[in-house]
């Protein structure tokens, strides 16, 4: 047998993956800190958070692209859930540079991918892969089926139900960014009768995602004018 593993961070796939290329055996700390070699996980992670001695051939992935991605939980949390679930698949995290985004996509054809999470850059240029049909500006979820990706925005969803306990109508809100979560946000506030206000940095970015929603928009220097008038609710949806 041949047991191939890269090394450093971004090597990390490779070992939680070897029960999928039969690999007989894999390298792990007992503990943080107590590596051999660069990009090791602990046994712990592997066993409990990944599930390696239950994955096999037959095991699917999902998993997360974006940059960065090591500041999110989202593989604790997801393979949490594909644990209680029972369903035999496996959550990643993709740290990706812009050049290689859709080459990305094209090595991964041949394996098992049930679908993927998308964070910032990419929540707009992956609209470029999606199946016809759809109206979305910004995509933050991927499926995959026979006939290619599509696409979803959960952004909008996840921040109504946040505020769940509150009306928007005619409410101001204030909502600080302009990039895809920005857009997802803005367009739910806007369909739920919200007076939405985009600030950004980039005032022009601004006003692209303010014209269609007939919301106003502004740099970031309004915000203490806006927050003295008086809203609702400021939704950060910057990269700070």
């Amino acid at each position: 047998h041949v047991c191939g593993i890269c090394m450093g961070e971004f090597g990390q796939l490779t070992r939680i993956l070897s029960p999928m290329v039969k690999q007989p055996f894999t390298y792990a700390s007992l503990e943080k800190k107590r590596e051999t070699a660069a990009g090791q996980l602990t046994a712990e992670e592997l066993i409990f958070t990944y599930r390696f001695r239950e994955m096999n051939q037959d095991t699917r992935l999902l998993g997360l692209i974006g940059r960065p991605v090591d500041k999110s939980y989202s593989h604790v949390t997801h393979n949490a859930v594909l644990k209680h679930l029972a369903v035999n698949a496996v959550y990643l995290k993709f740290h990706l540079m812009d050049e290689e985004l859709f080459p990305f996509f094209k090595e991964i054809e041949s394996l098992q991918v049930m679908g993927l999470s998308v964070t910032m850059p990419f929540k707009e240029k992956v609209i470029n892969l999606l199946q016809e049909g759809h109206d979305l500006t910004a995509c933050n979820t991927l499926v995959s089926t026979p006939n290619g990706w599509l696409g979803f925005n959960t952004d909008g969803v996840g921040a109504l139900r946040a505020l769940g306990f509150l009306s928007l109508k005619n409410q101001k809100t204030i909502i600080l960014g302009a990039g895809g979560t920005a857009k997802a946000v803005a367009k739910a506030f806007f369909l739920n009768g919200a007076d939405v206000v985009i600030l950004n940095r980039t005032i022009e970015r601004a006003k692209e995602i303010a014209i269609p929603l007939k919301a106003k928009w502004g740099g970031l220097e309004l915000l203490p004018q806006l927050t003295q008038e008086g809203y609702t609710c400021i939704v950060q949806a910057t990269s700070v």
